[in-house]
């Protein structure tokens, strides 16, 4: 599964500098906690490559000395992956609305290394349209370190609007 979902800009991305994806975009307030360098549209509909960016200080996921970037934050950087495509690729509006992960699935095959950049190859599907705007969609995504797929995460959220969310809330008491 190396040459099938490794893509050429990704040896572009790594010989140049790194970049951060605007916070806004992944639904954190502090530049510190964005785990993402930038998204791009693939070559295919519905494809999208992206870069990682795992800051080696990030208090959390580095509270204690490792050889290897944690799965957690790959999980959590795939996760903001999905939020920013969401967002830029599929017209949800940044404000009013509520991601709720419906299903979350992580699989891993090898350690990543600390040293090497990671990228994301995802493809979107099963994208629900509701009332004219994006209301779920699912994800797939392959993270991919050293030229071969380390590991994948698969996802699906529902897209909703803020008030939808408190009833919800205050249904599940």
């Amino acid at each position: 599964m190396t040459d099938e979902v490794w893509h050429p800009r990704f040896d572009v991305w790594a010989a140049s500098a790194p970049t951060v994806l605007d916070r806004t975009w992944v639904h954190k307030h502090h530049d510190a906690n964005v785990l993402v360098a930038r998204v791009e549209p693939g070559d295919a509909p519905n494809t999208f490559l992206s870069e990682l960016r795992i800051p080696r200080d990030h208090a959390f996921f580095f509270e204690h000395p490792v050889d290897h970037i944690p799965g957690l934050a790959l999980i959590e950087a795939g996760r903001q992956v999905g939020v920013a495509v969401s967002h830029r690729f599929y017209d949800v509006p940044l404000d009013g609305f509520t991601f709720l992960i419906r299903e979350l699935n992580a699989t891993f095959s090898a350690f990543a290394d600390l040293e090497a950049p990671v990228f994301g190859n995802s493809v979107v599907s099963d994208v629900i349209v509701k009332h004219g705007r994006t209301a779920r969609m699912s994800y797939t995504g392959h993270y991919l370190q050293h030229g071969r797929s380390i590991g994948t995460l698969t996802g699906t959220w529902a897209i909703v609007p803020a008030g939808v969310t408190q009833r919800l809330r205050r249904e599940s008491r």
